[in-house]
């Protein structure tokens, strides 16, 4: 009989990050790379961040790629610009009401993404 010998996993480090000591251009590469619209001021930006630390933020677009090539569009609500820009999408024929509407979004299926 051999003897299996459990290795222990490591554990997993999550590292704290003090938004306050960085600089703004530091602050605003951080929100580029998450995806963050909101670069206002500094203070915004920490919070807009702390939320997406936490799970909280809510983007205004959200886009999945299907395998045709088109994409699910998911546009906030309150985003009203995007929801226009959409409508215009729709009228054109490039875009298509899903009537489908969750996680505080209205989706549409898209042959390009909005500019």
């Amino acid at each position: 009989m051999s003897k299996i010998k459990r290795i222990p996993e490591k554990e997993k480090e999550t590292e704290v990050v003090d938004y306050e000591k960085l600089r703004v251009d530091v602050l605003k590469s951080l929100a580029d790379g998450r995806n963050i619209d909101c670069k206002q001021n500094k203070e915004e930006i920490i919070k807009h961040l702390k939320l997406d630390d936490e799970g909280k933020y809510v983007r205004s677009v959200t886009y999945e790629k299907q395998p045709d090539g088109t994409f699910i569009v998911g546009i906030a609500l309150n985003d009203s610009k995007n929801l226009i820009d959409m409508g215009q999408f729709v009228l054109k024929g490039i875009a298509k009401n899903m009537q489908m509407y969750t996680n505080d979004r209205l989706h549409y299926i898209s042959k390009q993404k909005l500019i």
